[in-house]
């Protein structure tokens, strides 16, 4: 069945290639219309149309679905190549297209649209994966995770948990290694939103955050972009604002908290896989920013009002890392934690003296982490490997 709908799939983009967008002048006119790229994946809202044309022009939707939210242009003259389309997410699980319509004069070209549909997800299902901490029933949370294909492979980017009135993930969960950190170089994307969440229900922040009540804070990613360069998507997925969260720019997000995110990039590559949680504490929490649906609302036709984002007080990373040698740590697996307060540092990089044990910031944080270790090392082992203080072990301090 699968094949037969990409079969369906390709034989739809064939033919569209071959009676859709350019086409053959009338005269001295000419006119074609084509969207760049043909085939979107389910979680992408934006597509350009490239109208190529000598004249006046104009561009219609063939009946228009309710997914296909707004078109910044439907008339004008000459070539134009930023005609942007937006749309919505596709969680129907089934593939979907639209046509639309040029005409100049008595020339009409159409143009096919393909949004594929989602992967089969539950995002409610909590997996039985490492890196998760315990999810408990709690109102105003969600758990959710995003999937992402490398080469042939699909699998997990991270996980989250997020809290609706704070518009922050309390954590986001990920595993991390040689293979899903990637080479490429970073691409800021900020002009999207996460399609598992309404627009009305995250933070948007296609533009940065804009002061409250302590001043300028900045976009801080809790899973780094540089944790996911392998693939346009993987990294494309980290600028989601469940990923964000407002930190302190000079001494902190570019200080100590990007020296200890290339600390945990380092440990990765040194490991077979390393179990990251990220998150922040919002205890005791005084200020908050705005976030800025300006642009959004622009681009969308919407009018989503501005809602308040909750600054945390701390932030913490909590790892285990894994290895095949058994001879290291407990059966191959080792810990570390570190907690941070939400301030500006002097210190430009995280010390042996700010390191803990997993116990230590989960007592701190008032929730288990790494749940399921138990169920991969057994209860004995797990009890070990959290309990163990990172300061006796040179492996975490070596750079």
């Amino acid at each position: 069945m699968r094949h037969a709908v990409v079969i369906r799939l390709i034989a739809s983009l064939f033919a569209a290639a071959c009676i859709f967008g350019c086409g053959p002048s009338e005269g001295d006119n000419y006119l074609s219309v084509l969207f760049d790229p043909e085939v979107l994946a389910w979680d992408e809202t934006s597509v350009y149309l490239r109208v190529g044309c000598n004249s006046t022009w104009e561009l219609s939707f063939e009946n228009q679905p309710d997914w296909v939210r707004k078109i910044s242009v439907t008339s004008g003259e000459g070539n134009k190549n930023n005609v942007i389309v937006s749309l919505k997410a596709n969680d129907t699980g089934e593939n979907r297209s639209v046509v639309v319509n040029a005409v100049s004069g008595k020339l009409t070209r159409s143009a096919l649209l393909v949004q594929k549909a989602q992967p089969t997800l539950e995002p409610t299902t909590v997996p039985v994966w490492l890196e998760l901490p315990e999810v408990p029933t709690r109102d105003g949370y969600d758990y959710f995770h995003h999937l992402m294909t490398l080469g042939s492979v699909q699998t997990r980017n991270y996980s989250y948990y997020f809290d609706y009135a704070n518009l922050v993930s309390l954590w986001v969960a990920y595993p991390l290694c040689q293979w899903n950190i990637g080479t490429m170089g970073r691409k800021d994307s900020w002009q999207i939103v996460d399609p598992n969440i309404d627009p009305e229900k995250q933070a948007i922040l296609w533009n940065a955050y804009q002061d409250g009540n302590n001043g300028w804070y900045a976009r801080g990613h809790q899973c780094a972009s540089a944790d996911r360069r392998a693939s346009s998507e993987s990294q494309m997925q980290t600028y989601y604002s469940t990923n964000m969260t407002p930190q302190i720019q000079d001494k902190f997000n570019s200080g100590i908290w990007s020296s200890l995110e290339d600390d945990v990039r380092t440990w990765a590559k040194l490991s077979d896989t390393l179990y990251v949680v990220t998150g922040c504490v919002l205890d005791g929490h005084q200020y908050y920013v705005w976030d800025n649906p300006n642009k959004y609302n622009s681009a969308y036709g919407t009018n989503i009002p501005k809602k308040k984002v909750t600054v945390p007080t701390g932030y913490f990373k909590a790892v285990i890392r894994y290895c095949r040698d058994t001879s290291i740590g407990h059966s191959g697996y080792m810990g570390c934690a570190v907690y941070l307060e939400h301030r500006a540092y002097t210190e430009k990089s995280v010390t042996k003296a700010m390191g803990m044990s997993i116990d230590a910031l989960e007592q701190k944080l008032g929730y288990d982490l790494f749940v399921n270790l138990p169920a991969f090392v057994g209860q004995e082992v797990a009890d070990a490997i959290e309990a163990d203080n990172p300061a006796s072990s040179n492996f975490w301090w070596q750079n």
